[in-house]
């Protein structure tokens, strides 16, 4: 997978835990600056066929509306073949731009990464 060398290649993680992909920020604030290859990372995702993708923030204290277009613009796509974006956040403002945007009602939100995994394999 290309990715563009705007950003460091530590801001975001993708590892793959009982066959479903983690994308972790390891940013303390998403931006327009990080859209083009949080995009691309997400994309390389849905081509590779993975029906779930956690998102987890739990590392980022803030995301702009430019990371949630992103996400709402995916979440589209994944859900026609079935499948979900699901959020990781923990307490603080991620958190709060989700329950005070009302993106909680459309994005699964989860307090850790092993809850958010047996959501998926219930």
């Amino acid at each position: 997978m290309k990715i563009n060398n705007s950003f460091e290649p530590e801001d975001f993680k993708v590892s793959i835990t009982d066959g479903i992909p983690i994308l972790k920020f390891n940013i303390f604030r998403a931006t327009v600056k990080e859209v083009k290859p949080f995009q691309q990372h997400l994309t390389h995702l849905m081509s590779s066929n993975h029906r779930f993708i956690i998102i987890d923030f739990t590392d980022c204290a803030f995301i702009d509306s430019a990371i949630v277009g992103v996400m709402l613009t995916v979440i589209k796509d994944i859900r026609k073949n079935n499948g979900d974006i699901i959020t990781v956040t923990s307490p603080g403002t991620v958190d709060t731009v989700f329950s005070q945007t009302g993106l909680n009602r459309i994005f699964k939100k989860f307090p850790s990464v092993s809850t958010a995994l047996l959501s998926i394999n219930a």
